[in-house]
């Protein structure tokens, strides 16, 4: 049986940072005036995205459930 996935979810000034309850990490970063966002997998806003997921663009009303389902969908990464 596979353990349902949960997220964690906090903000900072136009970054949010998420962390699976399996550990693994993500953030999205809102671009500004153009209402676009970017989530990344396994880094943090504080040093160089590992690796860009997704762009949400500024059709995307709810970025933060766009953004979980990404993130439930993700594959574990050692």
């Amino acid at each position: 049986m596979t353990e349902e996935l949960t997220i964690e979810i906090s903000r900072m000034s136009g970054v949010y940072r998420f962390r699976r309850s399996d550990g693994q990490h993500f953030f999205m970063i809102q671009g500004g005036d153009r209402g676009n966002a970017v989530l990344f997998a396994g880094s943090s806003s504080d040093r160089p995205p590992r690796e860009g997921i997704v762009e949400f663009d500024a059709s995307i009303l709810d970025k933060i459930a766009a953004a979980k389902r990404w993130m439930l969908a993700y594959p574990d990464h050692p």
